[in-house]
C-alpha cells in the first residue's frame, strides 16, 4: 500500500513515497481504526491518520479464483487477449528463426502464459475514505474502465488536449502523463498557471458504476466512501497499434541487445544502425504473419481492421 496513488518514479522519492507490505486482513483492520477514530477526514489528523490506497493489486493475476467474479463489459472491443496471442507468436516465430533447436511450448503452457498477461491487466484498489489518486493518464496508450464495486469515488478528468495546460511532466515509462497539479487545491490556479485553461468533468461514481478513460484521458479521484474499485486496461480498434508497436519494440530491443551486439562482427556498427537492423527485422516477420494468414484467408487477431 501506498501514501498516494499512483506513484510517479521519475519524480518521487520514495521516502517520501514509501510502499509498506501488508496482509489483506491487516489493511481491512486499517481502514476500520480510520473510520473510528478520523471518519471526517479532518486536515488537522492528516500526519496521524494517512489514508495509505491499496494501489494496483494484480490480484486476478496472482489469485486466479477470483477470475470468476470479473465480467468484462461486452460494449468494450477488447482484442488485449488476441493481441498478447498474436504478440507471443510473434516472439517465438523470431527465436525459432534464430536458433533451429528452438522447441516451441506446448499448447497449455502457452496459453496460461497468455493467459497471466491478460490477467495482469485487470488490478484492484481498495482505499479508505479521503484516499487520492493523483492526475495522470495511464501507460501504454491503453484505455481503462473503472468499476465502483463498494463505496463511492469522485473523477476530475481532463481530454487529452487539456495537456499542455496540466504541467505535466515524464512518468515511469517516458510519457509525459503525469501531473503534481491537485484540481481541489483553493489556490491551483496560482500554483499551477495554466490550470485556468483546462476544463475539467466531474463526477461521482456510485457503487455499482463504472467509468471509462480513453487512452491519454486524464483522470484524478477521491474515495468518498470506503472504496473498493476494479480497474482494467485495455485495447480495442482504436489504440491496437500502441499494443503492437509497445510489443515490437521490446523484442527489438532484446534481439539488438542480446543477439547483435554480442556477435564479433557488430562490434565496430554504430549502435543506431544496429537497431535498425533490428527494428526491420521484427518489422519483416510480422508482415510475413500477416500475408501468411491473408493467403490462408484467415485474419490474425489484433491486425488493423479495415
Amino acid at each position: 500500500m501506498k501514501t498516494v496513488g499512483p506513484v510517479f518514479t521519475k519524480k518521487d522519492n520514495l521516502w517520501e513515497s514509501p510502499v509498506y507490505e501488508t496482509t489483506v486482513a491487516e489493511y481491512i483492520d486499517y481502514i476500520k481504526s480510520l473510520d473510528l477514530t478520523d471518519p471526517n477526514c479532518e486536515e488537522k489528523h492528516a500526519s496521524q491518520c494517512p489514508r495509505l490506497y491499496l494501489n494496483g493489486w494484480p490480484a486476478f493475476s496472482s489469485l486466479p479464483w477470483l477470475q470468476e467474479y470479473i465480467e468484462n463489459p461486452t460494449f468494450f472491443d477488447d482484442f488485449s487477449g488476441e493481441l498478447i496471442a498474436e504478440s507471443e507468436s510473434l516472439k517465438e516465430t523470431f527465436v525459432s528463426g534464430l536458433t533451429g533447436g528452438f522447441a516451441q511450448p506446448k499448447k497449455e503452457e502457452r496459453q496460461k502464459g497468455v493467459d497471466n498477461e491478460y490477467w495482469e491487466m485487470t488490478k484492484l484498489f481498495m482505499s479508505p475514505k479521503g484516499a487520492v489518486t493523483r492526475l495522470h493518464f495511464d501507460n501504454g496508450g491503453a484505455h481503462a474502465w473503472l468499476s465502483q464495486v463498494r463505496g463511492r469515488k469522485m473523477f476530475i478528468c481532463f481530454e487529452p488536449t487539456d495537456t499542455p495546460n496540466l504541467h505535466p511532466f515524464e512518468g515511469d515509462e517516458g510519457l509525459m502523463n503525469g501531473s503534481f497539479l491537485d484540481p481541489l487545491d483553493p489556490e491551483v490556479d496560482k500554483k499551477w498557471p495554466d490550470y485556468a485553461k483546462a476544463i475539467p468533468y466531474v463526477g461521482v461514481v456510485e457503487q455499482g458504476e463504472t467509468i471509462v478513460a480513453p487512452q491519454g484521458w486524464w483522470h484524478y479521484a477521491v474515495a468518498l466512501d470506503d472504496s473498493i474499485t476494479v480497474m482494467r486496461n485495455f485495447y480495442s480498434r482504436s489504440n491496437q497499434k500502441e499494443h503492437i508497436n509497445r510489443k515490437d519494440a521490446h523484442l527489438e530491443r532484446a534481439f539488438f541487445e542480446h543477439v547483435l551486439k554480442k556477435q564479433a562482427k557488430f562490434q565496430k556498427v554504430p549502435d543506431d544502425k544496429l537497431r535498425d537492423v533490428a527494428r526491420a527485422s521484427v518489422a519483416k516477420i510480422r508482415k510475413e504473419m500477416i500475408e501468411a494468414a491473408r493467403q490462408m484467408q484467415c485474419e490474425i487477431p489484433g491486425q488493423p481492421r479495415k
